[in-house]
């Protein structure tokens, strides 16, 4: 089994990251059109309509009726807007990534690009963990106030996404190793 060049496993992955690019691309494209049909179209049909949000926890989930959401629009645009800005930071990841690949395929794993390429995908993974622990937060603490429960009351927590934070860091040190191997292909390249 091949891992680099053509018709090799690192292939098959560039495919597989060209197809999730795209379908990242259709789903961001489908909230704002879902975002415009609710905000032009149908602005009052969610105040006016019957449904019920399902809140999931570690331990409880919660299923409220709509008589209980304040504002229920903005809700459905707050978790619109969450996703929207989620999609962007893998968009950005994927795209990293696909230069990766595609630089595999030629069998040159080992340049100053791909090492800029990897560090960038630390960056954004760091970036879109704590821009999502930031906007899970505020997303709490709005939910908070946009749902009355008598005798209930609610607390939104900031967590950060560790397990993000962790693979950044693992990616910066990947791009760190991809750097000096540039510098060793390079200098071996210069001496044959």
């Amino acid at each position: 089994m091949r891992y680099l060049g053509k018709g090799s496993v690192s292939s098959f992955l560039g495919v597989c990251l060209n197809i999730a690019w795209y379908v990242c691309i259709i789903a961001m494209a489908a909230i704002l059109i879902a975002a415009l049909v609710i905000g032009i179209l149908i602005p009052h049909a969610l105040n006016n309509s019957h449904f019920s949000l399902q809140i999931d926890g570690p331990i409880l989930s919660f299923n409220l009726p709509s008589t209980v959401i304040k504002n229920p629009q903005a809700l459905v645009f707050s978790g619109m807007a969450l996703g929207f800005v989620m999609l962007g930071f893998a968009l950005g990841i994927i795209h990293q990534l696909r230069r990766v690949f595609a630089s595999l395929k030629s069998g040159k794993p080992f340049s100053e690009e791909n090492a800029r390429y990897i560090r960038m995908i630390g960056l954004l993974s760091i970036t879109g963990s704590v821009v999502y622990g930031m906007l899970k937060a505020v997303f709490g603490l709005w939910l908070m106030h946009s749902i009355s429960i008598p005798g209930v009351d609610a607390e939104a927590a900031l967590n950060p996404d560790l397990t993000g934070i962790f693979a950044g860091l693992v990616f910066l040190v990947l791009g760190e190793v991809f750097r000096i191997g540039a510098k060793m292909q390079e200098e071996q390249d210069l001496t044959v």
